[in-house]
């Protein structure tokens, strides 16, 4: 099936058009008020996002830096300001089809799983409420990133199941890895809810940064069948480049 996909994914690409927007009709400014509140808080989630993405492509960021760089954050927030307050005027299928290209799920920055086993004596502490388990390792861990513990319904009988909250988003990989290390816990895992639906990817970064918004349908939890692109490219507060190219989307 996925060799099957692959093959019809390549054949799109080869088939489709390339579609690029006249420089003159872009605009040489971008402003926030033309957006709703609502959108703008979506927006700087799909920048949290993606800079937990950049972090996870370099092994030992991701494995030793636990918050986000709120510096890159911003700048892809104002870049996508930048190109959602442009292109809303200039390609109404981009907006149309905007809510489906945003990162769908964030719980991976805010949740993660552990599981102890019901014999140790210090799950107690938690089953009772209590924020301390007894344990100097864990406590210092939960103390540090100021992780809520949760208990959750049980999945298996010979396990406690419980959640730890994180109040901020944050590369939970970091405290995760430090509660394996303690040898505590039977199962630990961020809670990694993926979705198949394409999100914006940082194409290149730098001065000038571009953008990849894809729009797929059919089939799109094995992977979507059809695509359709928009390639921008950013450079402060103007957006310098569009290429649009994929099926018809209407």
């Amino acid at each position: 099936m996925n060799k099957m996909l692959y093959l019809l994914l390549l054949l799109i690409i080869i088939s489709c058009t390339n579609h690029s927007v006249d420089p003159e009709e872009i605009q040489s400014y971008s402003n926030d008020s033309l957006l709703s509140d609502s959108l703008k808080a979506i927006l700087y989630s799909d920048a949290q996002n993606m800079e937990f993405e950049i972090m996870q492509k370099n092994e030992t960021i991701y494995n030793t830096m636990p918050w986000l760089d709120e510096d890159n954050v911003q700048k892809h927030y104002n870049d996508f300001i930048t190109i959602y307050s442009i292109i809303s005027k200039i390609d109404t299928n981009f907006i149309k089809y905007s809510r489906a290209m945003h990162f769908s799920d964030s719980k991976y920055l805010t949740e993660s799983l552990v599981a102890v086993d019901t014999n140790k004596i210090w799950v107690k502490n938690w089953l009772n409420g209590k924020q301390e388990s007894g344990i100097k390792k864990i406590d210092n861990v939960i103390k540090q990133f100021n992780l809520k513990v949760v208990e959750i319904e049980m999945f298996f009988s010979d396990l406690y199941t419980f959640e730890l909250l994180s109040p901020i988003p944050m590369n939970l990989n970091v405290p995760i890895n430090l509660l394996e290390q303690t040898n505590e816990f039977n199962y630990t895992s961020i809670n990694s809810a993926y979705s198949f639906i394409p999100n914006p990817v940082l194409v290149d970064a730098g001065k000038t940064r571009t953008y990849l918004f894809s729009y797929g349908w059919g089939d799109c939890p094995s992977g979507c069948i059809h695509m359709h692109t928009w390639q921008i490219k950013v450079n402060d507060d103007k957006v310098l480049q569009v290429l649009e190219s994929g099926e018809p989307i209407e």
